[in-house]
C-alpha cells in the first residue's frame, strides 16, 4: 500500500511517497519527484528506491490519482 502525501511549498510542490509492507514496516522514505505544469493541473513522475515507478496525475478540480506501475 503506498501513501501519497502532497504538501505545497514556496518553490512548489513536495511530494511524500511510503510504501508500507507487512507488519506496518516504511520501506520507502522520501522520494525525488519531477514536476511538470500542465493546463488541467500537474503531473508527477515518481521513482522509488525500488525500481518501481508511481505516476501520480494531479488536478486541482478532480482531485488526486494515483497509479502504481
Amino acid at each position: 500500500m503506498f501513501v501519497l502525501i502532497l504538501l505545497k511549498g514556496s518553490i512548489g510542490w513536495v511530494v511524500i511517497v511510503f510504501q508500507i509492507g507487512f507488519g506496518s514496516v516504511i520501506t520507502v522514505s522520501l522520494v525525488l519527484s519531477f514536476l511538470i505544469l500542465t493546463t488541467r493541473g500537474f503531473i508527477l513522475g515518481i521513482f522509488s528506491s525500488f525500481g518501481s515507478s508511481l505516476v501520480v496525475l494531479c488536478s486541482l478540480s478532480k482531485g488526486v490519482f494515483l497509479f502504481e506501475t
